[in-house]
């Protein structure tokens, strides 16, 4: 079972990739890297915390103001629909 696996993905990926060799200290390499990334993100966050949050402030401003004039819209077209019937 194993060869039939290990045939199907030589002819999908290719008998060179099969063959590759990972050295062992390359998860320390690929930790540094990580590690370089999560310090960066961190960083862009604490100095942009207060534009982002001010940001979010104001979409989720837009979204429940666009509700309050969906609920009022139809609010609206109920009592046109009230003073058609008493009329």
């Amino acid at each position: 079972m194993k060869q039939v696996i290990k045939v199907i993905v030589g002819l999908i990926v290719g008998k060179r990739l099969l063959m590759a060799y990972i050295d062992p200290n390359s998860g320390g390499m690929i930790f540094q890297a990580l590690a370089i990334l999560l310090g960066l993100l961190s960083t862009f966050l604490l100095f942009f915390s207060s534009q982002i949050k001010s940001i979010w402030a104001r979409l989720r401003r837009h979204q429940r103001e666009s509700e309050e004039s969906a609920i009022d819209t139809s609010l609206e077209d109920l009592e046109d629909q009230d003073m058609e019937t008493l009329i």
